[in-house]
C-alpha cells in the first residue's frame, strides 16, 4: 500500500482498507454468509426445543436480521465511496431504517403472533456470526 503521494505508509500509520465500489466489503460478506449458515441450525434447534412456532419465528428473525445487516453494509459502502460525508442524510437514513425495523418487529409479534423467543434467536444469528468471524480472524 502507498500513500496518495506514492510513498509507503509510515510504521506508525495504519493502512485503511480499499474502498468498495460495488457489493459488500469482504468482511461484511463473510459475516452474512456465516449468519446464513447458522440460521438453519438455529431454526432446527428452536423447533426441537420450543416447537414449530418458535422455529418459524427464528427463521423470520434471521431473515429480518440478515436483511437489516445487508442494508447497513450497503449504507456503509455508499457513505465511504462518496466524496463528502453529509451527516444529516446519513442520520436520517439510519433512523428511518431503525423505525422500519421496529415497526416490522411490532407487527410480527403483536399481529402475526410470531414467537418472541424464536424471533430473538433468529435476530441474534447476525451478532453471533459477527463474534465468530472476529474470533476466526484472531486465530488466523
Amino acid at each position: 500500500m502507498k500513500n496518495e503521494d506514492g510513498t509507503p505508509p509510515t510504521e506508525t500509520a495504519e493502512a485503511l482498507p480499499q474502498p468498495v465500489s460495488a457489493g459488500l466489503p469482504r468482511g461484511t460478506r463473510n459475516i452474512a454468509i456465516l449468519a446464513a449458515a447458522l440460521l438453519l441450525p438455529t431454526t432446527v434447534g428452536c423447533g426441537l426445543a420450543l416447537g414449530m412456532k418458535a422455529a418459524i419465528g427464528a427463521l423470520v428473525g434471521g431473515v429480518l436480521g440478515l436483511g437489516n445487516f445487508w442494508l447497513l453494509g450497503r449504507l456503509v459502502v455508499q457513505v465511504t465511496t462518496g466524496d463528502e460525508l453529509a451527516v444529516g442524510p446519513l442520520l436520517g437514513r439510519l433512523l428511518s431504517k431503525l423505525a422500519v425495523l421496529g415497526i416490522c418487529l411490532y407487527v410480527l409479534i403483536a399481529w402475526a403472533s410470531i414467537d418472541g423467543l424464536g424471533l430473538i434467536a433468529g435476530l441474534s444469528v447476525v451478532i453471533v456470526s459477527t463474534m465468530l468471524s472476529q474470533a476466526i480472524g484472531l486465530v488466523r
